[in-house]
């Protein structure tokens, strides 16, 4: 078999050799001879990988090859589109393809037909672009993660500096508030009720002994004045002998 023969659909590779079909003929690729019921089983499975695919695959208006796995351009772009969580169930239904086009090929393909079958598909190599898209998939969302994470923790500080600098303004502004209890005091003071009368203080008084000396200039000057005093007797003049008084 040549592919240079128009009748026979080869299958191209990554350094752009082309690979003849693995045989000639119809469904000459799989394992057996397939009966009615499997072959409806077969393209059963073929089409529900391939509805997957659909979901995927690079369309028309935008960047790359169209019916190719998504590229990391591609990824990016659909994110700033649809999302992430959009993009992260692409992710998923990539993964879906893989394993159901591997289980599919391993199932009903002859091993030496994984490269190129009868009609001239490649199923290993497009398998291999599957997973190449599925760790552009890993390696953007990753990427993601992290920046959103970093992000989360500068909008928590940029928050809490905002909150601490509101708190300290709020303080500020506020008047100083003192308890109920002072305050009414502090009123009553002011207007007199319920504070203890001001004591008229008595002027010093001298020592108990000072009074005392008092006294004695008090009686002493009732002597002089003669009040309190015995009065004085008017005593007879003095005779000369005893003898004189017999005369």
């Amino acid at each position: 078999m040549s592919c240079n023969n128009p009748n026979v659909k080869c299958c191209g590779l990554k350094n752009n050799k082309l690979v003849p079909p693995c045989c000639i003929g119809r469904d000459c690729h799989l394992k057996r001879v397939p009966t009615r019921a499997e072959k409806n089983e077969i393209s059963k499975e073929h089409n529900n990988y391939h509805a997957l695919e659909t979901k995927i695959i690079i369309v028309r208006d935008e960047s790359g090859l169209t019916g190719s796995y998504p590229n990391k351009r591609v990824i990016e772009k659909r994110i700033r589109k649809y999302g992430i969580d959009k993009s992260k169930e692409h992710e998923l239904i990539l993964r879906d393809v893989i394993n159901g086009r591997e289980e599919w090929l391993h199932k009903w393909f002859k091993t030496e037909c994984f490269l190129c079958d009868a009609n001239g598909r490649n199923h290993e190599g497009r398998i291999e672009q599957a997973r190449e898209s599925l760790d552009e998939y890993i390696k953007v969302h990753k990427n993601h993660d992290i920046a959103a994470l970093s992000i989360s923790g500068r909008t928590r500080s940029k928050s809490k500096s905002k909150s601490k600098s509101k708190s300290r303004k709020t303080l500020k502004l506020l008047p100083r508030t003192r308890p109920k209890s002072k305050s009414k005091s502090k009123s009553n003071s002011r207007s007199g009720i319920g504070m203890r009368p001001k004591l008229k203080l008595m002027p010093r008084t001298l020592p108990i002994r000072k009074t005392k000396s008092k006294s004695k200039s008090k009686s002493k000057s009732k002597s002089k004045s003669g009040i309190g005093m015995r009065p004085k007797l008017n005593l007879l003049p003095r005779t000369s002998n005893v003898k004189e008084l017999g005369q």
